[in-house]
C-alpha cells in the first residue's frame, strides 16, 4: 500500500497493511501524510502520501496575529463581528484553494475550545458554528483531519460531532483516551495510542515504539 492508500483504508474502516502514521509538523520522511502550509501546495497529485493543507481555525488565525478577538468582541461588538467574519472568510478561501489545488483534504487546527482562551459561552457563541460550517465546506475531500490543539480542559462535549473523517489529538496534552472517544464519536481516531486507527503525534521518536509494535503485529 502507498501511504495515501493506507490512510484511506483507515478512513473507510478497511484493514491497511499496517497502522498509518501522521507526524505533525515534522513528518517529512516518516509520516503517511504530508501536512503542507497553504502557500506551499504544489503538484500534490504525484505524491504517494496523502497531502493535507494546514488550516488554522478562525480563533487560531486571530491568536497567531496577536489579536485578542474575545476582547474586541466585548469592547466593540460591531468591530469584533466584522473581524471574526474576515477571519472566517480567509479560512474559507484557504480551504477552497486547497481543494482546488488537488490536496487530499485539510488538517484543521482547532484552537480556542478551552478555558485558557475562551469561556464555554465565548467559544460556543462565537466560534463553534463557524468551525462546523468551515469543516462542512471541506466535506467533499476524502481525508480531513480535525486536530484538537487543546489542553486537558478542552470543551470536548461540544466538539464530538464536528465533521471530519479523522479526529486527532495529542494524548499527553489532552489526556483523552481512545476508548472514551469511541463511545462518543464514530469515525477514524488518531493519537499516540496502540488502540487508535492512526498513530499521531508531534514527535516521531515517541511514536516509534508504537510504530514498531504495529509493524510486528501486521506480519504475525
Amino acid at each position: 500500500m502507498t501511504s495515501r492508500e493506507r490512510i484511506l483504508a483507515a478512513v473507510q474502516c478497511e484493514s491497511p497493511d499496517q497502522t498509518p502514521v501522521i507526524v505533525y509538523p515534522a513528518g517529512e520522511y516518516y509520516s503517511d501524510a504530508a501536512i503542507v502550509k497553504i502557500n506551499r501546495l504544489g503538484n500534490v497529485g504525484s505524491s504517494p502520501r496523502a497531502v493535507l493543507a494546514e488550516i488554522l481555525n478562525p480563533f487560531a488565525r486571530a491568536f497567531s496575529a496577536g489579536v485578542n478577538l474575545n476582547a474586541v468582541l466585548h469592547d466593540d461588538p460591531a468591530q469584533g463581528e466584522k473581524s471574526l467574519t474576515d477571519y472566517i472568510s480567509e479560512t474559507q478561501s484557504e480551504i477552497e484553494f486547497a481543494l482546488q489545488s488537488g490536496a487530499d483534504g485539510i488538517f484543521y487546527r482547532l484552537q480556542g475550545a478551552e478555558p485558557k482562551h475562551c469561556s464555554p459561552m465565548q467559544y460556543g457563541g462565537h466560534y463553534l458554528e463557524a468551525d462546523r460550517a468551515l469543516l462542512e465546506r471541506a466535506g467533499e475531500a476524502k481525508i480531513n483531519v480535525l486536530f484538537l490543539e487543546c489542553g486537558p480542559d478542552l470543551y470536548f462535549d461540544c466538539l464530538t460531532d464536528l465533521p471530519a473523517q479523522i479526529l486527532a489529538w495529542e494524548k499527553e496534552a489532552t489526556r483523552l483516551q481512545v476508548a472514551d472517544i469511541r463511545r462518543l464519536r464514530k469515525g477514524t481516531l488518531a493519537t499516540a495510542d496502540p488502540e487508535a486507527d492512526i498513530l499521531f503525534g508531534r514527535n516521531y521518536g515517541l511514536l516509534q515504539p508504537l510504530i514498531q509494535k504495529s509493524a510486528v503485529e501486521a506480519h504475525v
